[in-house]
């Protein structure tokens, strides 16, 4: 009996530091890649006159760096078709900032955080999302 208790402890002990290690993970990349279109967006405006200045290009590499660094384990952990989504959104606007495509960009910025920001919050869970 008390074996079987030991081993029962020791797997869900197991399972929720997993639990807590991908909340922890996936808060911090999210996290992360929102403060770079944060920049972005504050770098860019409204109304960009040119979206592929340095700074701009570097931080649009630094997000997608960081994204395809963490992708294959993200999508072991959430939904493909939603992932998909990002993966997509944040490769238009890297390609929208490489193009210098100033009518488009700052509609695929706002988008790009739109998505990364709904998706950050469906990965937590509160009493919206568990229900």
């Amino acid at each position: 009996m008390v074996k079987k208790l030991v081993v029962i402890s020791l797997a869900m002990a197991v399972i929720i530091g997993f639990a807590v290690w991908e909340m922890i993970f996936t808060t911090r990349l999210y996290s992360e890649i929102l403060d770079g279109l944060y920049e972005i967006d504050r770098i860019v405006g409204d109304a960009p006159e040119s979206v592929d200045g340095v700074e701009v290009r570097e931080l649009s590499d630094k997000i997608m760096d960081r994204w395809n660094g963490a992708k294959n384990t993200l999508f072991c952990l959430g939904n493909h078709t939603i992932l998909r989504l990002v993966d997509e959104k944040l490769v238009v606007l890297s390609a929208t900032i490489k193009s210098n495509d100033t009518t488009t960009a700052p509609a695929a910025i706002k988008s790009a955080i739109s998505l990364v920001k709904a998706v950050s919050n469906d990965d937590l869970p509160v009493p919206t999302n568990l229900f």
